[in-house]
């Protein structure tokens, strides 16, 4: 209960800082629109404010609120004075809201203030995680059902470490009921577009230099799918980037025919532009033993094609082997048995 207290009573220091945020970041916005400095003189004042911002959420690490902080200097560094500005919506309207801890008696409250603790520890370490991460819960559940101080402190996660497999989480924050939490999750789409570009340009570059490397085209094509996967763009976008990862993975193979990674990517891409049976074709000829991946992604395929007599092979050909994950291996189990016991 205690811990709680503080989070939801003391919101003035995040209040400050963002209301600093935005009146700089709004000074550096009148500066260009009206002074007309030196670009490299704007850039330099942006940076400063998402350096001071950066050592404040350090020095405040340790905080309650260093959640807030560090979401606030990320928003900043992303997006200026939007960023700024959604935070500073966000710190202002947690201010209205009732104390979580007085209204919850009971080892709820506790434990949401244990989930919030453990989040927080996570981005400070700058741990790896997902949204299965062991001992602690989804960032789906957190953001459908944690107070808002866990929502704010998952989309700093997610912001840090995104991943395809975290697009869900972010989708539904990006629907969610409360304008705050929206805000301050399309701060984070659009930080990971950022990300996502920057990407696409280094990728880009490396083909341009080296066109007759299928390392650096199957590297460019990866990037494409993946953001193709995240689902955070529109669909005709969407497309475009699966046409293109399939235009490099098809000379990817062309240089090297004998690369599995590039076949499976190629099934990959397949998948998602709905034509399973090229997929399938992709996977068939490639030699046993099949990797863990190259598994999930064949009977993907073979699933939608309703190929189920190669799909109950290919099971049964994984039930005797001990190098497989739990969850292949529990698969391979059930399809190993008899058809009349399934």
């Amino acid at each position: 209960m205690s811990e709680q207290t503080p989070i939801a009573q003391a919101p003035g220091r995040p209040l400050l800082a963002a209301l600093g945020a935005v009146l700089a970041e709004a000074s550096i916005t009148l500066s260009a629109v009206f002074l007309e400095p030196p670009i490299s003189a704007l850039v330099a004042c942006h940076v400063g404010v998402g350096l001071l911002l950066a050592r404040l959420a350090w020095r405040r690490r340790r905080d309650t609120d260093a959640a807030v902080f560090l979401l606030l200097a990320i928003a900043t560094a992303g997006t200026g004075p939007f960023g700024a500005l959604g935070m500073l919506v966000a710190t202002m309207s947690d201010t209205r809201r009732p104390s979580e801890a007085s209204a919850g008696e009971g080892s709820a409250g506790e434990t949401a203030g244990e989930i919030s603790k453990r989040l927080h520890d996570s981005i400070v370490a700058g741990r790896e995680l997902s949204g299965r991460s062991a001992g602690l819960a989804s960032f789906r559940d957190i953001l459908a059902h944690g107070s808002f101080q866990d929502q704010q402190v998952a989309l700093a996660i997610i912001t840090r470490r995104f991943s395809p497999a975290l697009a869900p989480a972010l989708r539904l924050a990006l629907n969610d009921p409360d304008a705050a939490i929206r805000v301050q999750a399309a701060t984070a789409a659009a930080r990971i577009e950022d990300l996502f570009l920057a990407g696409l340009t280094q990728y880009t570059a490396r083909v341009a230099e080296h066109p007759d490397d299928p390392e650096c085209r199957l590297a460019l094509a990866r990037h494409l799918l993946g953001h193709a996967e995240a689902g955070l763009c529109p669909p005709e976008r969407a497309a475009a980037n699966l046409e293109q990862a399939l235009s490099h993975l098809r000379q990817a193979v062309a240089l090297a025919p004998l690369r599995r990674d590039t076949r499976l990517a190629i099934a990959k891409v397949q998948l998602r532009r709905g034509d399973p049976q090229e997929a399938a074709r992709h996977l068939e000829s490639l030699m046993e033993p099949l990797s863990a991946d190259e598994i999930l992604t064949y009977g993907e395929a073979l699933h939608q094609i309703s190929g189920w007599a190669e799909l109950r092979r290919l099971f049964r050909s994984a039930v005797v082997r001990t190098d497989l994950p739990a969850q292949i291996s529990r698969m391979a189990a059930l399809w190993a048995l008899p058809s009349e016991t399934v």
